[in-house]
């Protein structure tokens, strides 16, 4: 797939996801001004999670979970890479052994870097792009922002197309 990088510099795109009910699957589109049928990508070369903070402190027990990820579709119904809609994920759960420390060390944002993979990162069609957070066992509603760091890479009609198709945006 041959594409023309648009831009020289990495753009940087953050978003906000709040939760309204507490320990549901939420979601909200990163927009960008680029029409679907554009035949342009993003080409993500960084992701960074910073989770809110009253989210973290709500990993209490063995059934607590917090996840946050990337997926190209608002269909999904769970928060796992078995789904080929779900691009990206990380997850924070606790495991309890013995009595519980007092301490605590959180280490945000977790950092996700793609820049490796070949052609310098990973490749999404640039509509429709999802950030995702879920919670398990929390009392309380939470949060991720996401930040986004990419550059926009223009595509021929045909690799377009291939691109689409094998992130199976059409279905």
């Amino acid at each position: 797939m041959a594409g023309q990088r648009e831009d020289k510099y990495v753009n940087v795109a953050t978003l906000r996801i709040d939760q309204t009910v507490i320990n549901t699957l939420t979601f909200e589109e990163l927009t960008m001004g680029i029409a679907i049928f554009e035949k342009k990508a993003i080409l993500i070369q960084r992701i960074e999670y910073d989770f809110f903070a009253g989210g973290v402190q709500e990993l209490v027990g063995a059934a607590d979970r917090l996840s946050a990820g990337i997926a190209i579709s608002d269909q999904i119904d769970a928060l796992t890479l078995a789904d080929s809609l779900v691009i990206d994920k990380v997850a924070w759960f606790i495991n309890t052994y013995g009595v519980a420390a007092n301490a605590e060390l959180i280490t945000q944002p977790i950092i996700r870097d793609f820049s490796y993979l070949k052609g310098g990162g990973l490749l999404l069609p640039s509509r429709p792009i999802y950030g995702v957070v879920n919670s398990g066992g929390f009392v309380a509603v939470t949060g991720v922002y996401i930040k986004f760091y990419f550059t926009i890479v223009d595509l021929k009609p045909e690799d377009y197309w291939e691109l689409v198709e094998s992130r199976r945006i059409i279905v």
